[in-house]
C-alpha cells in the first residue's frame, strides 16, 4: 500500500464543517429533474394522443394475417367487448381465485383455469365470437354439427356439437402470413378427451322412419345420393389421439350393410380379358367406367350413355346401327315400339334415303328382318322381347355366357330390376340409385393418389360378383400411409422410385407413413351457408 495515499479520517477531514454539501445546487441533479419531468409530459402526451386519434395499434402484439391485414388499424373491428387486463381475465376465469391463497395459485399457476377446460382461457372473449361471424356468417357450426345437418332428414336423431370460441384454434397475431389451420395437437385436445366430447355434444331425437339396417341410398337434397346408415344418438363418441390411433372405421365398414343398389353387376366379370364388344384383347380398367370428378374430388356417377352403351348396345337393327332403342324412360320404349316403323323411316332419311319409293321399300325389308327374329310384330311380343327376354331369345336349354352367345338385343331385365306391365302402364324399370357419396364426414381427392394402383385401396373389386358388395377402403388400410411417420423415416418421394430401396413409391408410404395424416385433409370444419336452413328447430 502506498504510504503516500491519505487515510480515511484524512478524507473526512476535507468534509469537516459542510456536511449540507449534497443540498447545494448541482447540474447533474437539475439534469436528472428535467428528464424525469419530460418523461412525465411525454406519457401524458402520448396517452392524451392515443384517446384522441383512436391509434389503437400501439398496444398490437404481433402483425395481423394475410386474410385481416386490412383490420391492422382497427383493433376494435375484433376485440369488441373483451377484458383487456390480462391478470382481471385469468382471475375472472378461475373459481379458486376467491380466497388470498386462490388468487396467488392462479396467478403462478402453468394451466388453464376454469374446470381444468383447455379452452377455458376464451370465456372472456365472447363478443369477440360475434365479431367474427359479422364477418364469416356461414362459419358459426362447427364440424359435427355442420355434417349431421343433411341428414337430420333420415336420422334417428340430431346431435350438436357446442363449439369453442373461434379463438381456440383460429390464432391471429402470429405473423402476417396466411392464418394457419389448427394442428393435430388442438383437435386432440377435445377429441381425445372423453369429458370434453361428452361435455360439448347435445343430442334431441327425431320422429324419421328408421332407416333400413344394411343401408339405404338417398338423395338428401343436395343432388347427390348418399349412403346412408343407421344412427345412434345415445352412443357416446369416441376418444382417440389422431387417425392411425383410435380414429372410429368408416361409416360403410359396419357389419351387415351393403350396397342397396338396384343394378345387376358383376366386377369379376367385366375385368377378364377379351370382353365382347369391348373390343378384341380388350381388357376394362376401372378408370374406363369410374372417372375422377373435377380436381379429382371423389369420382363421377357411372350412366349407360358414357360408360355402358359401347358394349351394351340399344340398337334394334343390324343394318341401322344409328336407331337404337330409348335407355331409361320406360313409356318412351313402348312408343317407340308401337310406331317402330316411324322411327326406322327417320334413321333412313338420315343415311341418304329420300326417294319415297325407294324408303318404302328399304322400311318394309326392316320391318321383315324384323318380324322374322321376333315372330310377329305385336306390341306384347316386342315389349316382351326388349324388356325381359331378348332378341333373339334364350334358350333355357342352352344356357350360355352373355359375352359368348349371338344375342343381338339384350334385355332390359338384364342388368335392371323390372316389373310387368299392366293395363295402363309400360313395364317398370326401378332406377339403379347408386351411391355417389359414402364418406358422410368427409372429404375424398383422388388427385394424390394418382401414384397408387386402384387394386391397392379397392382390393376386393377384382373377384366381386355382387352389386351388394361394398368395395370401398378401410379406415385400417387408409391409415397404413396416412399416419405420423417413424422417427427414421427418410423423406417420401411421391410418385418415383425410393432411392433407398426398390419398392415404389405406394409401398413406401405404406411402410413407412409420413403422407399427410392431420385431422384438415378429410374434414371441414365449418357448414356452408345453405346449411343453416337445415338445422332443426330445438
Amino acid at each position: 500500500m502506498d504510504d503516500t495515499s491519505p487515510t480515511q479520517k484524512q478524507r473526512a477531514g476535507l468534509y469537516a464543517g459542510n456536511l449540507g454539501y449534497f443540498r447545494k445546487p448541482h447540474y447533474l441533479r437539475r439534469l436528472r429533474l428535467w428528464c424525469f419531468l419530460a418523461t412525465l409530459i411525454l406519457s401524458l402526451v402520448t396517452v392524451v394522443s392515443y384517446r384522441y386519434w383512436k391509434r389503437d395499434n400501439l398496444f398490437s402484439k404481433g402483425a395481423l394475417s394475410q386474410g385481416h391485414a386490412r383490420l391492422a388499424q382497427d383493433c376494435r373491428a375484433c376485440h369488441t367487448g373483451a377484458q383487456t387486463d390480462a391478470l382481471k381475465a385469468r382471475l375472472s376465469e378461475s373459481k379458486d381465485a376467491r380466497s388470498i391463497p386462490g388468487i396467488v395459485k392462479t396467478i403462478f399457476s402453468t394451466k388453464n383455469p376454469g374446470n381444468g377446460s383447455p379452452h377455458a382461457h376464451t370465456a372472456a372473449f365472447p363478443a369477440m365470437d360475434q365479431a367474427c361471424l359479422s364477418c364469416h356468417p356461414a362459419f358459426g357450426l362447427h364440424l359435427p354439427q355442420s355434417s349431421d345437418l343433411k341428414l337430420h332428414a333420415v336420422a334417428a336423431g340430431a346431435v350438436s356439437v357446442r363449439a369453442e370460441n373461434c379463438l381456440v384454434c383460429h390464432r391471429e397475431h402470429m405473423g402476417s402470413a396466411r392464418m394457419a389451420l389448427p394442428d393435430a395437437a388442438q383437435c386432440a385436445a377435445c377429441h381425445n378427451n372423453p369429458a370434453e366430447l361428452s361435455h360439448h355434444r347435445q343430442s334431441q331425437a327425431l320422429s324419421n322412419p328408421p332407416v333400413k339396417a344394411t343401408g339405404e341410398n338417398r338423395n338428401l337434397g343436395d343432388g347427390l345420393i348418399t349412403f346412408i346408415t343407421q344412427s345412434d344418438v345415445k352412443r357416446s363418441p369416441v376418444a382417440f389421439s389422431d387417425f392411425a390411433h383410435g380414429h372410429p372405421p368408416f361409416g360403410y365398414e359396419a357389419a351387415g350393410l351393403s350396397d342397396p343398389a338396384k343394378i345387376k353387376f358383376n366386377h369379376w366379370k367385366h375385368l377378364k380379358p377379351d370382353l365382347s364388344g369391348a373390343g378384341k384383347d380388350r381388357t376394362l380398367a376401372c378408370t374406363d367406367c369410374h372417372s375422377p370428378g373435377p380436381g379429382g374430388n371423389f369420382k363421377q356417377p357411372v350412366t349407360y350413355e358414357q360408360h355402358c352403351k359401347q358394349c351394351h348396345t340399344l340398337q334394334i337393327l343390324p343394318n341401322l346401327p344409328n336407331l337404337h332403342i330409348p335407355h331409361r324412360d320406360a313409356e318412351k320404349v313402348r312408343w317407340f315400339l308401337a310406331s317402330v316403323r316411324i322411327p326406322i323411316e327417320n334413321a333412313l332419311r338420315a343415311e341418304g334415303v329420300t326417294d319415297p319409293g325407294v324408303l318404302a321399300k328399304r322400311a318394309d325389308t326392316e320391318m321383315d328382318g324384323l318380324r322374322i327374329r321376333s315372330k310377329s310384330l305385336t306390341l306384347p311380343d316386342l315389349e316382351q322381347r326388349v324388356f325381359f327376354e331378348g332378341d333373339p331369345k334364350d334358350d333355357p336349354d342352352v344356357r350360355r355366357m352373355r359375352a359368348g352367345n349371338a344375342k343381338f338385343l339384350t334385355e332390359c331385365a338384364k342388368c335392371h330390376d323390372v316389373t310387368p306391365a299392366t293395363v295402363d302402364r309400360a313395364p317398370e324399370i326401378t332406377p339403379p340409385n347408386m351411391a355417389m357419396r359414402w364418406l358422410q364426414k368427409g372429404q375424398f381427392n383422388h388427385q394424390p393418389h394418382g401414384h397408387m394402383q386402384c387394386a391397392e385401396c379397392h382390393a376386393a373389386a377384382k373377384n366381386s360378383k355382387l352389386t351388394s358388395d361394398i368395395l370401398l377402403p378401410t379406415q385400417k388400410s387408409c391409415a397404413e400411409c396416412h399416419r405420423a411417420p417413424d422417427a427414421k423415416t427418410p423423406p417420401i418421394m411421391h410418385g418415383k422410385t425410393d432411392a433407398h430401396a426398390t419398392h415404389t413409391s405406394a409401398e413406401f408410404q405404406r411402410k413407412f407413413g409420413g403422407v399427410k395424416w392431420d385431422c384438415q385433409a378429410c374434414h371441414v370444419f365449418h357448414a356452408p351457408a345453405a346449411a343453416t336452413s337445415a338445422k332443426p328447430a330445438h
